[in-house]
């Protein structure tokens, strides 16, 4: 006998397969500490660019270079600083 528990939950949509299969691959080490570090990797990125992007508007006093910012972040092949600065 397995001493995990299991979980009764399917998803309907999928045709009544459950949904265990989803986290299967967390049970090896090496992906879970993957896995782990990604989501804190992740979460300090959307606390950078909200820093960054929050740093620009109480430095300059004005949404619009927070928000070119934020348009150029997306697409780094444009020279964001010499546009912003010609535009605004």
């Amino acid at each position: 006998m397995s001493s995990r528990r299991q979980l009764p939950v399917t998803n309907d949509a999928a045709g009544g397969s459950d949904w265990r299969f989803a986290i299967r691959a967390l049970r090896h080490r090496n992906y879970l500490l993957f896995f782990t570090g990604q989501t804190v990797s992740l979460i300090g990125t959307w606390m950078t660019r909200i820093a960054t992007s929050w740093l620009v508007y109480r430095l300059t006093k004005s949404a619009y270079p927070a928000g070119c910012g934020g348009i150029f972040r997306a697409n780094s092949d444009i020279p964001a600083g010499a546009v912003c600065r010609s535009v605004g």
